[in-house]
């Protein structure tokens, strides 16, 4: 005579099966929630948020001087020395002259925020349509502004 064994198999029951999917599911969504709100709030919060205004009572671009008051919400405030001025003429050429002075005029000598003053001279050079860029380390983007051409 044969004997067959029966195995006898049991599983969750399918209550305690569908709870633990919903559950995993929910940890899940929650996980991933976090995981991209922190990434648009860290990538936002280090955006540089400034302006330069052309100052044309301070300027005489047909003899290489521009003014520039910048204008800053974020940062409101940074070190000097995380402060880059570049300089471009008309052809989007970077000016690296021993000749170009960009001074910085600020309230401290320390920082730069809003209302500081950026001084270009450019002596003997007609800088109509030069554009100045600053930017601030650890933060992205640029403030950019144009000479009147």
């Amino acid at each position: 005579m044969k004997q067959y064994l029966l195995k006898k198999e049991e599983g969750v029951s399918p209550v305690i099966a569908t709870i633990l999917m919903v559950a995993i599911t929910v940890v899940l969504a929650a996980t991933l929630y976090l995981m991209v709100g922190n990434m648009n709030e860290s990538s936002n919060s280090n955006l540089l948020a400034a302006n330069l205004s052309y100052s044309e009572d301070f300027s005489n671009p047909a003899n290489g001087t521009a003014t520039f008051v910048l204008t800053m919400s974020t940062p409101q405030r940074a070190n000097i020395g995380d402060l880059s001025i570049t300089l471009l003429d008309n052809n989007g050429n970077i000016i690296n002259d021993a000749s170009t002075n960009v001074t910085h005029v600020v309230s401290d000598g320390d920082h730069i925020e809003g209302g500081d003053h950026i001084v270009i001279n450019y002596q003997g050079h007609d800088i109509h349509g030069y554009q100045v860029i600053i930017s601030i380390s650890g933060y992205t983007g640029t403030a950019t502004g144009t000479v009147p051409s």
